[in-house]
């Protein structure tokens, strides 16, 4: 799996149609092979649409989609790869909410999302379920995904910045590459497109300080869904 990937999360569902279609195109200008996507982020068929545009061979490429949390039950797991699938057209590639009948997003009288208790506790039948997409050889591979922290904009990661003569952007993706953590950076711009995918080659001494910065700034997080599901669903202070 290429360590240095692309990432098609919509940050403006009003962007125009063909807007993530160019972006995934001149990020596979550039020489990025490895392409995310999912389907609650309406990228999927962008996505497919510029890896035939591209004419860059299937086996070229690594294509990963996500699993959306309202198909966690085991029933519902091939169902939303099968529809990923058809999305991409290609033939191979922590907690749940409760679906309506279309998968989208049932929601109480308040309009925050309804938690599926049953499925946010019992991951490890999601997990089986997506285990038995590798028996079929349409999922070669099955991972977790979207952990992450917010450490780029600390002063020692800036300082590290003009240390490198590079972007403090370019400070926490260079260290999670350097230990074997693929990242799938997202932007439009083609610009930024490039500079997510060049890497700065850290000193063992830098890296070690970028390890101890959880622990001072106590990030662990960039993602936090309290605003969006009406609670805090971590228990974080350990």
């Amino acid at each position: 799996m290429p360590l240095i990937g692309f990432g098609t999360f919509q940050s403006e569902t009003n962007a125009p149609p063909g807007t993530y279609q160019a972006a995934v195109l001149e990020a596979l200008r550039i020489g990025i092979r490895h392409l995310d996507t999912a389907w609650c982020y309406g990228t999927e068929e962008e996505v497919g649409e510029a890896i035939r545009e591209s004419g860059i061979p299937r086996e070229e490429l690594f294509v990963v989609t996500n699993l959306y949390q309202t198909f966690h039950r085991p029933e519902d797991v091939a169902k939303a790869f099968e529809s990923s699938l058809k999305s991409l057209g290609l033939d191979y590639i922590p907690y749940a909410y409760i679906p309506r009948d279309d998968f989208s997003v049932a929601r109480g009288s308040s309009g925050k999302p309804t938690i599926d208790c049953e499925f946010t506790r019992d991951y490890i039948s999601t997990w089986q379920a997506m285990e038995n997409l590798v028996d079929t050889k349409k999922a070669r591979a099955i991972d977790v995904s979207n952990f992450s922290n917010a450490l780029a904009n600390t002063q020692k990661i800036i300082k590290m910045a003009e240390k490198y003569a590079c972007q403090p952007s370019q400070i926490i993706p260079s260290w999670a590459v350097q230990r074997g953590t693929s990242i799938v950076p997202e932007s439009r711009n083609p610009e930024r497109i490039l500079l997510n995918s060049q890497m700065v080659n850290l000193l063992e001494e830098d890296i070690r300080i970028i390890d101890s910065l959880r622990d001072e700034t106590n990030a662990m997080r960039m993602n936090d869904p309290r605003a969006y599901i009406g609670f805090d669903i971590y228990d974080e202070e350990e």
